[in-house]
């Protein structure tokens, strides 16, 4: 076995089996990708897929432990040119950071401001995605890290840390009736809601609040983006609910923020990544910056 070898089992399974796309992965010709798995299971005298034809549909059980000590062996082999790194501290060194959109546009600026002022030949590669794309990055060492208040808790894999804590607030044109009126989860739920996609910042805790409450959320426009669910509001959509740091007390005059703390809990942001992965020096600062409530 070679660590080419090992390297395609783990293409293959990112890919969905597709070896014409894991050999691409690799920069190797199928055929060249079709031999080596070939010589791979004479060598183990195993059959380590399940087969329609010629075609690979997915792994033997007996693969499937044989997949997860690769990805053991390709994390060895990551974290040993990790420490090397962390030994040499070229100019050439990558921050790969995976967040939402809510994070890298609120959360993450001044952070990283601050990050590069102490590492300023430190390059910075931000990736936005679904939390569960984000775990996805992390477990195939694709990034360093991951910033979420989503799916990181699932994954056992993961060592996670605090971030901050932050709440939902309820978004309104100025002068609406939500403003002078008696205010509950009630009278809320008589207009068209606007909030996140579902696995987004916090929105399964919004629905479920609701729905404790026996009332029937009406939720007309789901968005990934803080500021297109805003913008949306002052259109006459609905009513917003989104995270309180999307607010900018500058931009947003025109809406009336609404405290929703006496119904909505507390959600947490993280920061996970592999509990066993080597992580360079500069990587455990930037998790220190990020942790560090001032």
């Amino acid at each position: 076995m070679n660590l080419s070898q090992v390297k395609l089992l783990i293409e293959l399974n990112r890919n969905q089996f597709n070896l014409s796309a894991a050999s691409d992965a690799l920069h190797i010709v199928q055929s060249a990708g079709t031999r080596q798995l070939k010589l791979l299971e004479e060598e183990l005298n195993l059959a380590l897929f399940e087969r329609k034809g010629k075609r690979l549909t997915g792994f033997t059980e007996t693969g499937l432990k044989i997949l997860q000590q690769a990805e053991k062996m390709l994390l060895a082999q990551d974290n040993i040119y990790a420490i090397a790194l962390d030994f040499h501290q070229p100019q050439s060194a990558h921050l790969k950071i995976a967040c939402t959109h809510t994070q890298a546009k609120y959360f993450l600026p001044k952070k990283l401001v601050a990050f590069k002022r102490s590492h300023p030949k430190v390059k910075v590669h931000i990736e936005q995605g679904t939390p569960k794309q984000l775990v996805d990055w992390v477990k195939q060492g694709q990034v360093d890290l991951a910033i979420s208040t989503e799916a990181l808790d699932d994954c056992e894999q993961l060592t996670k840390i605090d971030c901050y804590s932050w709440h939902h607030v309820l978004v309104v044109p100025n002068h609406h009736h939500l403003i002078d009126g008696p205010l509950n989860l009630a009278a809320i739920a008589d207009y068209p809601i606007l909030t996140y996609m579902a696995g987004m910042t916090g929105q399964g805790k919004i629905l479920q609040v609701f729905k404790d409450e026996g009332l029937t959320l009406e939720v007309d426009l789901y968005a990934t983006d803080s500021d297109v669910i805003k913008d949306y509001v002052r259109l006459g959509f609905g009513v917003g609910i989104i995270a309180e740091m999307a607010i900018d007390s500058k931009l947003d005059k025109d809406l009336t923020v609404i405290d929703l703390t006496p119904w909505l809990s507390a959600c947490t942001t993280k920061v996970g990544f592999l509990s066993n992965r080597y992580l360079p020096s500069f990587v455990h600062d930037f998790i220190e910056l990020v942790t560090n409530p001032s």
